[in-house]
């Protein structure tokens, strides 16, 4: 039976046809490099804090995640996609705070 409930006829071998082969563009622009550079960067970021070459809070750390995402922003500017952005964004206010939380937390202990 198929999708309609209605019986399908018996088909021969002679009746299958190969699928459709469909052309595979890839158009890959300056923002579409500046987009992958910035994800090298998040992810080289968390190799080292995985090899404990880097620590969470060190600033080289967080500046490689911060430049990350807004490399990855520029790039979702030209090809927008609200869950990638969303993401992004998110990161990219995580590492911020956590490069302006020292110059706070300065000020409050003096």
């Amino acid at each position: 039976m198929g999708l309609t409930g209605k019986a399908q006829p018996f088909r021969t071998e002679g009746d299958l046809v190969a699928p459709e082969i469909k052309e595979f563009d890839l158009d890959y622009g300056w923002f579409d490099l500046v987009g992958n550079l910035g994800v090298l960067l998040m992810v080289v970021a968390y190799l080292l804090l995985q090899l404990e070459k880097l620590s969470s809070s060190a600033v080289s750390y967080l500046l490689l995640n911060a430049v990350g995402a807004v490399l990855v922003i520029i790039s979702l500017s030209f090809r927008f996609n609200l869950s990638a952005f969303l993401m992004e964004a998110f990161w990219l206010l995580i590492s911020l705070y956590g490069l302006t939380k020292p110059l706070f937390h300065r000020r409050t202990s003096s």
